[in-house]
């Protein structure tokens, strides 16, 4: 939808369980002037069967607009299933604590 007192302008998307939050690029308002972007905010969750869609959609294209700026952030929230308790010991659990520590993440587990 356009931001009142524009012509013209982007309809936002939004899922259940994120959303897109951008300001009109490029649009000019009832004046003449031209709105520009200054910031463009993503969140939400995304299911795992989709995450390659976030590099393609997102990502990707905005590595390549020169952007002044780009900070990506990530959260893993994990839970096991009653039924298949994970130790601390547990392997896969340890090359996370590597691959995190080796990234600069922070690594925290609940015992």
């Amino acid at each position: 939808m356009p931001a009142a007192g524009t012509t013209g302008g982007e309809v936002p998307t939004t899922a259940a369980t994120g959303g897109v939050t951008t300001k009109t690029q490029g649009m000019e308002d009832k004046k003449g002037k031209k709105s520009i972007v200054h910031q463009i905010n993503i969140t939400g969750s995304v299911p795992v069967e989709n995450w390659a869609e976030l590099f393609r959609c997102f990502i990707g294209p905005a590595a390549r607009m020169q952007l002044k700026k780009l900070d990506l952030n990530v959260q893993f929230r994990m839970e096991p299933r009653a039924d298949t308790p994970l130790s601390p010991d547990d392997q896969a659990l340890k090359a996370m604590r590597e691959a995190a520590k080796q990234l600069g993440l922070k690594f925290e587990t609940n015992e």
